[in-house]
C-alpha cells in the first residue's frame, strides 16, 4: 500500500511540477532548456541576429560569465560580490564594481573600479573610485552606445563619462549640498534621445519631533542632455523621492515620492512629465518596476502587489491585483512584449533560507494590453535569486539557480 501511495506522489509531481493554465491556443511550450553545474545568481539576455532569445552574461556569486550565442564562454571577470550588475536597456553594455583591496591596506581605504564591458565580454574603459571607509558607492546608469553617468546622493553630485571613460562633465545637482548627510538618488538614460534624468533631494528627509511630523527633504527631478547640459528641474512636492524612468524616444519621464506618516497610511504619488518638463498626470502610487509600450503609448507598472496599466493617450489608468503579501508572495519581474504591448509579470513566494533570500514556487503570468489575463504558467520545483526573465514577441526567457527555460508562444489560428 505504501508502494502503491509512494508512486501515487511521483506521478503527481511529475504531472504538477510545471503547471499551465489559460487559453490553450496561446499557451506557450517549453523549447529549450539547460541545466547549470553550478549555482548562478542572474543570467541576462539578448536577441541573435536570427531574432531569437540567448543567453550572453551567467553571473555567479563572484564571477560574471560573457557567453556567445551557442553557450561557449568567451571571457570572464571577477567582481565585487553583492554588488549587482548593472545594464544598459537593449544589453549593449554592462558594468560591475571590480575591489583591489588588498590584505595589508588600511581599513579607512577603498580602492575599487567600475568595470564596463561590452555584451561579448570586451572591455571598453573603466572608472576609478578612492573612497574612504564609510563613504557610499556611487551608482552608475549607463547607455546602449557605452557612455555612462556616476551619480552619488550624499554629496548630490554627478559625472559623465565619454565611450572612453573620460570625463566630459561633473556637476553639483544643488548649491550648497551638505555632502556628508545619505540622501536617496535614482538615474536613468535614454540613448535614443540623447538624454538622462536624475531624482534626487537637497537634504534628507527628518521627523520633528515637536509638530509630530516629517520634514521634506525637498525632493527634485533633473533632466539632462547625454553630455550633461541641464534641460530643466522640477521639484516634487512629497516629502522624498523613490525611484524615476524615462521612455526610449525620451518623450516622457516618470517620478515615484511620497510622504510617511506617524499617524495614516504613507502617501504615494507618481508624476509623469513630458519632454518639455511639463506635468501630463499623477497616479496615486509608486512604481518599483516600470516598463513603456513600445509606441509610448502606455505604461505599466509594479507598486506593492499591483499590476497598473497607464493609457496617456485618455489620461486614465486601470489596476489589477497580482499578489497577496500574507501568503510572502511578491512581484519580482516584468517585461512588456515590444510587437502585441502586453505585460508579462513573475512573481514567487520569498524565504530565508542558506543565509540569504531566495524566491521559490514562481508563476509566470502574461496579460493582454488592457489587463485581461492571457495565461499562467506555474513552476513550483524551481527557485531563483534575482530575477532573470527576457521576452522576444513569441519567445519567453526565464533563468533560475540551476538551470534556465525558453518557451515559445503559439501562433493563433
Amino acid at each position: 500500500m505504501r508502494k502503491k501511495y509512494f508512486h501515487l506522489m511521483l506521478l503527481h509531481i511529475f504531472l504538477f511540477s510545471q503547471m499551465t493554465f489559460g487559453d490553450e491556443k496561446h499557451l506557450p511550450q517549453l523549447v529549450e532548456t539547460d541545466r547549470s553545474n553550478y549555482e548562478v545568481m542572474d543570467w541576462r539576455w539578448r536577441t541573435s541576429a536570427e531574432n531569437r532569445l540567448h543567453l550572453y552574461l551567467k553571473i555567479k556569486f563572484d564571477e560574471v560569465e560573457f557567453l556567445q550565442s551557442s553557450g561557449k564562454v568567451i571571457s570572464q571577470y571577477n567582481y565585487m560580490p553583492h554588488s549587482g550588475i548593472v545594464s544598459s536597456k537593449k544589453q549593449n553594455f554592462i558594468a560591475f564594481l571590480k575591489n583591489y583591496n588588498l590584505p595589508n591596506q588600511p581599513s579607512e581605504q577603498r580602492k575599487m573600479s567600475y568595470l564596463i564591458c561590452n555584451y561579448k565580454g570586451d572591455e571598453q574603459y573603466s572608472i576609478p573610485l578612492a573612497l574612504h571607509y564609510d563613504d557610499p558607492i556611487p551608482a552608475i546608469i549607463i547607455a546602449d552606445d557605452g557612455r555612462s553617468i556616476l551619480f552619488e546622493g550624499s554629496a548630490g553630485s554627478a559625472t559623465v563619462f565619454n565611450l572612453h571613460g573620460e570625463v566630459v562633465r561633473e556637476f553639483d545637482l544643488f548649491e550648497n549640498d551638505v555632502a556628508a548627510l545619505e540622501k536617496p538618488i535614482d538615474g536613468a538614460v535614454c540613448t535614443d534621445a540623447g538624454r538622462f534624468v536624475i531624482t534626487a533631494q537637497k537634504r534628507p528627509m527628518t521627523f520633528d519631533e515637536n509638530k509630530s511630523e516629517y520634514v521634506s527633504g525637498e525632493p527634485w527631478l533633473f533632466c539632462f542632455s547625454i553630455i550633461g547640459n541641464e534641460h530643466w528641474r522640477q521639484p516634487l512636492e512629497l516629502a522624498s523621492t523613490s525611484r524615476v524612468a524615462i521612455s526610449p524616444t525620451g518623450k516622457y519621464i516618470v517620478a515615484s515620492f511620497y510622504s510617511p506618516s506617524n499617524q495614516n497610511a504613507a502617501t504615494f504619488r507618481t508624476a509623469i512629465f513630458d519632454e518639455n518638463g511639463d506635468r501630463v498626470m499623477d497616479i496615486p502610487y509608486s512604481f518599483r518596476m516600470l516598463e513603456f509600450s513600445k509606441d509610448e503609448k502606455s505604461i505599466f507598472f509594479i507598486n506593492r502587489k499591483q499590476l497598473i496599466y497607464i493609457n496617456l493617450i485618455d489620461k486614465n489608468y486601470k489596476k489589477i491585483k497580482i499578489t497577496n503579501h500574507k501568503e510572502g508572495i511578491i512581484i519580482t519581474g516584468l517585461m512588456v512584449d515590444e510587437i502585441t504591448n502586453s505585460p508579462i509579470v513573475l512573481t514567487a513566494k520569498s524565504i530565508f533560507q542558506n543565509k540569504r533570500f531566495e524566491f521559490v514556487e514562481p508563476v509566470l503570468l502574461q496579460f493582454y494590453h488592457k489587463l485581461e489575463k492571457k495565461w499562467e504558467i506555474s513552476l513550483p520545483a524551481e527557485k531563483f535569486i534575482e530575477p532573470s526573465i527576457q521576452i522576444n514577441h513569441k519567445e519567453i526567457g526565464i533563468g533560475f539557480i540551476s538551470n534556465y527555460k525558453i518557451y515559445e508562444e503559439q501562433s493563433e489560428k
